[in-house]
């Protein structure tokens, strides 16, 4: 009885994420593929379909990206069934194999005086709590950057495993694995205070970098391109200025959206006392502060040089480890008690109420980077339904929502009759618009609300869905 009350005790965090993550699966094992889930959805049934008769996608698919967790679905399907409770099964496993890393990474960095159940603030990250929810890679990116962070000091071998599968999640797995480069020689140099013995130090590098090389040549051999895929030409191109001031007020944006603005704020006003006061911060505390800058400048100095898209997942990992210096820096910092509850529970009533910041329409928004998406799959049922009961052709109504056929987003084969996507309204007589999306302009948008006539709408939360007539289309 004591040892099951000595493991409860040891591995409470740990315990408390599962029940988190199980309450997800719970509530979501009937969520389709999301956002950029679709395009993983659709080319992992390629692997599917086709037997892996190629370890890459064909080009008119292909963002560039490597395909780890594209395969990793399409073998789970292999073996189990392609089905979406399927999907969701395999990715609650990967959501508890964050929450142990997590767990890891709270228990080895915590300060002794601090009580453990304020670190539980890590597992109400808003853009990190709607990616436990989508089945896209971004999960498997956190796993592999955690547990590469968690493995750096005890075990170099499957630390080089793990930041192979940080490259081959994703092509920002190569920001991060020069974060990871950065980060080990900064902290091996303060350490040995020189660089006798630090080629030894590099070794663990030579094997991941050499397995995405032979992996790129792979991927240019079947395809003849790597990195920036001609499917996607507008991504991955270096930008003017007007674009690059753009990409900072992203990024500036990014950090602050969905209620973190203020522990953001608060880890900032500590730093300040901290440099006023002439006081220390303890080891850990240090090189997680160094291992987020090293994060922080690489992956945002780059990708404020590039036209693609800068989303709130991206910086994932850099929520979490914020998050935690949060906790170690207010105990330590902030003198008085009452402020620092204060700040704490300001920002963990900040955090939560980022699943309920709703943008004007005219906004663009991280829709997969918050649980406020939730509430859109029952709305576009709804609205199918009308469409049908009211027996209005699927040929006369266009649309720029998410749209895909039911045997990538449901992974069904059932009728997957959609609306024409991606269209012009000017040619339809019916339209089909919803906030939960970022591609239709601002002018569209004004046509409609303006000229069109409002036939249905369905809203819940600030999510909506509306049918719109065309006033000289008959």
């Amino acid at each position: 009885m004591s040892l099951l009350v000595s493991l409860l005790n040891q591995y409470k965090i740990f315990l408390i994420g599962v029940f988190l993550v199980l309450i997800s699966f719970l509530v979501t094992y009937d969520v389709p593929f999301f956002w950029d889930a679709l395009s993983k959805s659709e080319r992992a049934t390629w692997f599917y379909e086709h037997n892996f008769s190629n370890w890459v996608v064909p080009t008119e698919i292909n963002s560039g990206h490597p395909p780890f967790w594209t395969l990793l679905l399409a073998f789970t399907w292999k073996i189990f069934g392609r089905t979406l409770l399927v999907s969701r099964l395999l990715l609650l496993l990967l959501n508890i194999g964050v929450v142990y890393q997590i767990h890891l990474l709270i228990t080895t960095n915590k300060i002794k005086n601090i009580p453990w159940y304020w670190y539980l603030i890590l597992f109400i990250e808003p853009t990190y709590l709607a990616q436990t929810t989508i089945l896209n890679n971004d999960v498997l990116m956190l796993l592999m950057c955690l547990a590469a962070y968690n493995l750096i000091k005890k075990n170099r071998l499957l630390y080089s495993l793990a930041i192979t599968g940080v490259l081959f999640c994703n092509l920002r797995g190569m920001f991060f694995y020069m974060g990871f480069f950065a980060f080990d020689i900064i902290s091996y140099l303060r350490t040995h205070k020189g660089v006798k013995n630090i080629h030894k130090h590099i070794y663990p590098y030579i094997f991941p970098i050499s397995c995405f090389a032979l992996f790129l040549f792979y991927q240019y051999s079947v395809l003849g391109w790597i990195i920036k895929s001609p499917s996607a030409i507008e991504h991955r191109s270096l930008v003017d200025v007007k674009h690059f001031f753009i990409n900072i007020i992203a990024t500036i944006r990014v950090f602050a959206d969905y209620g973190r603005f203020l522990f953001w704020i608060v880890v900032f006003y500590s730093f300040v006392l901290c440099i006023r006061q002439k006081k220390h911060l303890d080891k850990k505390t240090k090189e997680l502060v160094l291992l987020w800058l090293c994060f922080f400048v690489i992956n945002v100095s780059i990708m404020l040089l590039s036209t693609n898209p800068i989303g709130h997942r991206y910086f994932m990992i850099l929520y979490i480890i914020g998050l935690l210096i949060f906790v170690n820096v207010i105990f330590n910092v902030l003198h008085k008690k009452r402020l620092t509850y204060l700040c704490f529970w300001m920002s963990v009533g900040s955090l939560l109420s980022g699943h309920f910041w709703i943008y004007p329409e005219t906004i663009s928004q991280g829709w997969d980077s918050s649980l406020a998406y939730l509430n859109y799959f029952d709305l576009k049922k709804k609205m199918h339904l009308y469409v049908k009961n009211h027996q209005i052709s699927l040929d006369s109504i266009g649309t720029k929502t998410w749209n895909p056929k039911a045997n990538i987003e449901y992974l069904q084969e059932k009728n997957s009759e959609v609306y024409i996507g991606d269209a012009d309204s000017s040619k339809f007589k019916y339209y089909v618009h919803s906030n939960v999306e970022n591609r239709t302009k601002d002018e569209e948008i004004f046509v409609l609300q303006n000229q069109w006539t409002l036939i249905k709408e369905y809203k819940k939360n600030g999510v909506f869905v509306r049918l719109y007539k065309s006033p000289g289309i008959e």
